[in-house]
């Protein structure tokens, strides 16, 4: 007597069930793949009758994860360098670390000091920084109010927000539009 096997398969919504005489014959190189028989047998009493079962319309896609920031940790500042000197028009992040460290000390004292900033693209005469989100407010008073030098250089707030991405729309909005 052989063997026999059942095996279940599902396609949508109605399952295919294969013998082992199907599988092997479906593993062979040189035979071609039997047409699947797509109605399992019936029984009385099955749970599996037609007429029983919802048919759900197929499903275009589903949503795997879903992710909500709603406090992002980091805000970011675009700063403009005044001076009344046109000589100096490159900046070089040692004298941008120095500037903002004087606007945050003047202002804030210890603490404005201790404000963690992140330099992260440096222009002609502009600058992006990354400071934490509870510090964006103090910060930004710190710097849009500072005097260096003996009232030759100052900075110039061009922007602020919590996305990087919002904030270089904006700038670039404002190039388009010749604001």
């Amino acid at each position: 007597m052989q063997g026999y096997e059942v095996k279940s398969y599902m396609f949508g919504q109605q399952h295919h069930y294969a013998t082992m005489a199907e599988i092997e014959d479906a593993n062979m190189p040189d035979a071609p793949a039997p047409a699947p028989n797509i109605d399992p047998p019936l029984t009385p009493g099955s749970a599996h009758n037609s007429s029983t079962k919802r048919r759900h319309p197929p499903s275009r896609g589903r949503e795997i994860t879903q992710h909500l920031i709603k406090t992002p940790p980091h805000a970011y500042a675009h700063l403009a360098l005044i001076t009344s000197a046109p000589s100096r028009t490159s900046l070089d992040a040692i004298t941008v670390r120095a500037y903002l460290a004087s606007a945050l000390m003047q202002f804030l004292g210890i603490s404005g000091a201790a404000i963690a900033v992140d330099i992260l693209k440096l222009e002609e005469a502009g600058v992006w920084v990354r400071v934490p989100r509870e510090d964006l407010a103090p910060f930004l008073a710190a710097v849009g109010g500072w005097v260096g030098e003996a009232g030759r250089v100052g900075w110039r707030v061009l922007g602020s927000g919590n996305w990087l991405s919002e904030l270089v729309g904006r700038e670039e909005d404002g190039r388009i539009w010749g604001d």
